[in-house]
């Protein structure tokens, strides 16, 4: 017996945005709980910015001109950005939203591409919430992350007695 299947029929310009994720979001099973819909593109890279855990326990992207954010980037509809907004409290001005460049980890030198990137509004650095760095980190390594970037998301997951890179 062969099997049917069936490709989404092809989204209109304005029906959907990339979003790059660098935390819970990375998760498939977290983003196909909230966004059924939505479609991975692929890893990406933020420039720039650094990763932070926010006194709120959460992670979230500071400007850093020597630094580099590594995540997932997700095509998502339009309806399910609303379901991420919830979800990351925008409408509680917990995070805000802001449209940045992110490199896909294509080829190298690829150009660019604006994304929907979720910033906490608050960035003050704090110690992660129990259980966070622990699915933050299965998430990234899931995706194969560069492995110096591992190495920064495991320096979060030390603690406050550490004194590296993450405790800015």
């Amino acid at each position: 017996m062969t099997r049917k299947t069936f490709s989404a029929p092809p989204r209109r310009p304005g029906e959907v945005r990339r979003h790059f994720a660098y935390g819970l979001n990375m998760d498939d099973r977290l983003v196909r709980a909230i966004c059924p819909r939505a479609r991975l593109l692929g890893t990406g890279m933020l420039a720039g910015y650094r990763f932070r855990i926010t006194r709120y326990g959460m992670a979230t992207v500071v400007p850093d001109p020597q630094a580099r954010t590594h995540g997932v980037v997700w095509e998502i509809a339009r309806r399910d950005e609303r379901m991420i907004d919830r979800f990351e409290g925008v409408g509680e001005h917990v995070y805000r939203k802001r449209l940045l460049p992110v490199h896909l980890h294509v080829e190298p030198g690829e150009a660019a591409l604006p994304c929907l990137v979720y910033v906490a509004a608050h960035f003050e650095a704090g110690r992660p919430r129990e259980g966070y760095m622990e699915r933050v980190l299965a998430a990234a390594r899931r995706r194969h992350l560069p492995a110096p970037y591992l190495a920064e998301l495991r320096r979060w997951h030390a603690g406050p007695r550490h004194k590296g890179a993450g405790w800015a």
